[in-house]
């Protein structure tokens, strides 16, 4: 892993891309945690908090990713998931005990699937569908349409991958990091506007898409682009809840809404309010 880093860092340079900001920290986590790598970049103003983040999530997402079902190993899997195997964490390598794809995912989404073959041939037909160069409405706007379905859905896989995706789209950093934010943000012409606000109507408003938005998508748009949009957009939500659902990937995260105790040792009367009831 460590090696790949440091070759994509180099090739990189040598292809005389602009250095992003996570670019930058990366080349410096690998200058860190590789004595030897000596990759040529100066340190970004970095916190500890950052330094050790960083780290915690690599080590969670590639040895401590405990999804909640079954993961199929490679001596188990059907012959008709192994090609999508060696896709992904290459040939003869077994994903169970030894995950890890190209993005820094754990890949527990293909093994875990992998239980139920045509299932996951149905979903990966989804991703044929809308890479197939038939598709009239266009890759920016359909990945726009993921990547904030993904974010709008909570769930920081879909989200993840499809800021990578974005990138390759010719999205900026700016678009991208304001995706959270996009309908208090400049970043975003007319028609990425309206994608964005009919995908927060199909995720959040579950599909109680509102007259004025379908009209602003419309102004932009031919109908056949619309159905598109929409079974992709759609398409992903499915996605960003399985991925909640079953902890998978990036999103296997504990529930954070719970009951925080009283602290030890605290004997005040917790019914503060009976005196001003008074």
């Amino acid at each position: 892993f460590a090696q790949h880093a440091k070759n994509k860092f180099q090739q990189n340079r040598q292809n005389k891309k602009r250095d992003s900001y996570l670019n930058v920290v990366h080349g410096v986590m690998v200058n860190l945690f590789w004595p030897g790598a000596n990759l040529d970049i100066e340190w970004p103003k970095l916190s500890v908090f950052t330094v050790l983040h960083y780290r915690a999530d690599s080590s969670h997402a590639l040895k401590n990713a405990m999804p909640r079902l079954k993961q199929v190993p490679r001596s188990e899997a059907d012959p008709s998931v192994i090609p999508f195997y060696d896709a992904l964490f290459g040939p003869d390598r077994d994903p169970v005990t030894e995950p890890g794809t190209a993005t820094g995912t754990p890949g527990n989404w293909w093994t875990v699937f992998a239980q139920v073959p045509d299932c996951l041939q149905h979903m990966v037909a989804g991703f044929q569908f809308y890479r197939d160069r038939k598709r009239k409405i266009s890759p920016r706007l359909r990945e726009l349409g993921q990547a904030r379905a993904g974010f709008a859905r909570g769930s920081q896989f879909v989200f993840s991958q499809h800021c990578k995706a974005l990138r390759a789209a010719k999205f900026t950093e700016a678009q991208i990091e304001a995706i959270p934010h996009w309908s208090s943000s400049d970043e975003f012409n007319d028609v990425e506007r309206a994608v964005l606000a009919y995908t927060d109507d199909l995720v959040l408003q579950g599909g109680r898409v509102a007259d004025g938005t379908f009209t602003a998508l419309q102004q932009h748009l031919s109908e056949v682009q619309i159905i598109e949009l929409t079974y992709i957009v759609c398409t992903y939500e499915l996605h960003a809840t399985m991925t909640r659902a079953l902890r998978l990937e990036f999103d296997d995260v504990a529930e954070r809404i719970v009951e925080v105790p009283v602290p030890e040792g605290e004997d005040r009367d917790i019914d503060f309010f009976k005196d001003v009831d008074k």
